[in-house]
């Protein structure tokens, strides 16, 4: 597997542990809620983040790398209230504060952005959690 590939996966691991809701539901790639059922909400799409390199690797002393992955996180959930929507966001940032590691696939990782996008015609609110992991050798 690929190194980006793998960091995906473990950073699935640690947010699909992160709140019972989300078991089963977390998944790379992405598709418009639209696609999903109602019973597939909360939903947690793993992705590359926009216009952002997936890897941006900077070339150290004696030929090493450090190698930073920047995946986005987005979160959709169904119904509800922004309150709660935001709160298992915060679930999702509190996971990968309690593993920054991602179970040792990275030297550190953390949440550096967080964005709510809510439209009131429609019940379907998006969170994007943009993780920065970094590794070093």
């Amino acid at each position: 597997m690929s190194a980006s590939g793998s960091v995906v996966d473990a950073l699935a691991q640690v947010l699909e542990a992160a709140d019972a809701a989300l078991a089963g539901k977390v998944e790379r790639g992405f598709q418009l809620p639209g696609a999903l059922s109602s019973g597939q909400f909360p939903h947690l799409f793993l992705t590359g983040a926009g216009t952002t390199p997936l890897e941006d690797v900077e070339v150290l002393a004696h030929l090493q790398e450090r190698v930073t992955f920047t995946i986005s996180a987005i979160l959709y959930t169904q119904g509800g209230t922004q309150e709660e929507t935001l709160l298992l966001a915060d679930a999702l940032r509190a996971a990968i504060r309690a593993d920054r590691t991602l179970g040792g696939v990275v030297t550190t990782s953390h949440v550096s952005d967080l964005t709510l996008e809510e439209n009131p015609d429609h019940p379907i609110r998006a969170v994007e959690l943009v993780v920065l992991a970094l590794q070093e050798p």
